[in-house]
């Protein structure tokens, strides 16, 4: 089947995706926090992104949450993570974000949005490109025990 659906992340459905991460995004996520918290992953999205938070469902289970949360007014950070099947939901998520949310972001004065992933998470790495943006800079040390992480960038030039 494979049907992918796009719909707006609700706390039940972010709470299942971060109960059920996979290993590269546990690795990317774990290893900024002093106490490893699923629910408290879920609830940081929740309310981190009210303007631009969802899911993507594979054959009727969530299985990739992403969005874009406010820094301040003109900057935007990108999240996004998931369960073991979310490479089957990049391409729907991938389009979803260029066709929808970043356009949105832009609507609404936006002119940065960056986001950072640990160096050794390849799958975040190719996606990040594909939406358009760049590494910008390496972090090192930036998680509790010494991990390096990436800085990706997407600059509205408009």
């Amino acid at each position: 089947m494979n049907r992918v659906v796009i719909k707006p992340a609700t706390r039940r459905d972010l709470s299942f995706v971060a109960a059920n991460l996979s290993d590269e995004d546990k690795a990317e996520i774990y290893c900024q926090m002093d106490k490893p918290d699923n629910r408290l992953i879920a609830e940081m999205a929740y309310q981190g992104s009210p303007l631009w938070r969802y899911v993507a469902w594979l054959d009727g289970q969530p299985v990739l949450a992403f969005g874009v949360g406010l820094f301040h007014s003109r900057l935007g950070l990108a999240w996004a993570w998931g369960t073991s099947h979310k490479l089957r939901a990049f391409p729907d998520a991938t389009r979803y974000m260029l066709d929808v949310v970043k356009p949105a972001c832009v609507a609404s004065g936006i002119a940065r949005i960056h986001a950072d992933a640990l160096s050794t998470h390849s799958s975040a790495h190719k996606w990040l490109v594909r939406l358009g943006a760049h590494r910008e800079a390496v972090m090192p040390s930036l998680g509790l025990g010494g991990e390096t992480f990436y800085r990706y960038a997407w600059i509205n030039e408009e």
